[in-house]
């Protein structure tokens, strides 16, 4: 609430930034008399373990010209982890805002409660003696087995409460996280579901379609992709094994992974057939290609820790506000970055460590993005 004016929050990453996106931005002003929309959005690189399609100032400015009133970045180092992370810091982002009323996210089945079921009972399972559950040594057994974690997890899921589904499409998935993780951090806002459009164009859709058009000879491309970055990466992976330094040592990288990785250290591969080389029945896609831009960006485990225990976000990156929104920047309950040239002189701790790898990840996509940007340049978007 800010002023006595309804304020909802979305975690998004638009991309790129669709219909479905409008929809969901007009359904909160609409049905929830939102004054100001905020946004938690991922930055220079997003959840899938790839760089985002589009810039994310070319997102932030879709964003506000269709409705949002704040914009703000998502550190790196979450908005390339796993659901659980992601949507732990998006929730610690909203939460740290101190002006949120409302999470509000799209989802497959349009209701809630199934999902509140199931993050009540991981979050029962986690808190409990998890390692001697019924379920826990069900999903032992299963990942053993060679299923994947999402089909181990439902099949544990159904033996030891047979009503209960966890076999989840991706926003429920993350729904869910956002659930449990509002309960974790005791957050002062609610949550709400709006069912998601089928007939909308999807934005994996819409990549293919734009990768598509643009054709394999194309020279000069709008958008960036994970492939662009394999030249960087077949450098990275070289460097760390002349210097000894254990790909272990990066988030997501387990020691199968580090064991593929060897295997193909010498082998002339795009990142993308890098990833699909190392994927198995039991590690996804997904995750292998969030190891490998781990290992590009110097993520490493130890790092990601310490920001989660010292809460996921330490200050505010605002990407760009709305004329309305820019009430909303002296309400802010963290200080508020928009100038990192100044504030990589003052920070400190938690802070240095956040804005360091943000500049970073920053750095390596404008080496990437058809227009290079400068975060130290670049200024807030203000429409």
């Amino acid at each position: 609430m800010y002023k006595g004016e309804r304020v909802v929050g979305i975690i998004a990453e638009f991309n790129p930034f669709h219909e479905g996106h409008r929809y969901l931005i007009r359904y909160a002003k609409e049905k929830y008399q939102a004054k100001y929309v905020v946004i938690a959005m991922s930055g220079d690189f997003v959840q899938r373990g790839e760089p985002g399609f589009f810039s994310k100032y070319e997102r932030t400015e879709k964003a506000l010209r269709n409705g949002v009133d704040l914009v703000l970045q998502m550190p790196v180092l979450f908005s390339t982890a796993s659901a659980e992370d992601f949507a732990a810091c998006g929730v610690a982002m909203l939460e740290k805002a101190g002006i949120v009323d409302l999470l509000l996210f799209g989802s497959e089945s349009g209701r809630i409660e199934p999902l509140e079921e199931a993050a009540a009972f991981l979050l029962r399972e986690e808190r409990g003696a998890a390692a001697r559950s019924a379920f826990s040594r069900a999903l032992r057994m299963r990942l053993r087995e060679g299923q994947s974690f999402p089909a181990a997890r439902e099949a544990a899921a159904r033996e030891v409460e047979p009503g209960l589904s966890l076999s989840l499409c991706a926003n429920d998935v993350l729904g869910v996280e956002y659930l449990k993780a509002m309960k974790r951090q005791n957050v002062g806002f609610s949550a709400a579901v709006l069912r998601r459009n089928q007939k909308l164009r999807s934005a994996h859709s819409i990549r293919e379609g734009i990768s598509e058009s643009c054709g394999a000879d194309c020279v000069h491309r709008c958008y960036a992709e994970a492939d662009m970055l394999s030249d960087m990466l077949s450098y990275r992976l070289l460097e760390l094994e002349r210097d000894g330094i254990s790909c272990m040592d990066f988030s997501d990288v387990s020691e199968e992974l580090a064991r593929g990785l060897r295997k193909q250290l010498f082998m002339r591969k795009t990142f993308r057939e890098r990833a699909t080389l190392l994927k198995s029945k039991n590690v996804t896609y997904s995750r292998v290609s969030r190891a490998l831009l781990h290992i590009l960006l110097d993520i490493r485990k130890d790092m990601v820790q310490r920001a989660r225990e010292e809460g996921y976000v330490s200050f505010h990156r605002v990407l760009g506000v709305s004329q309305d929104g820019r009430a909303l920047l002296g309400a802010l309950q963290l200080p508020v970055l928009s100038s990192p040239a100044r504030w990589e002189r003052e920070a400190e701790g938690a802070g240095e460590l956040q804005l360091r790898t943000d500049l970073f990840a920053s750095r390596i996509y404008g080496m990437i993005y058809n227009t290079f940007y400068n975060d130290y340049t670049e200024k807030l978007r203000v429409l």
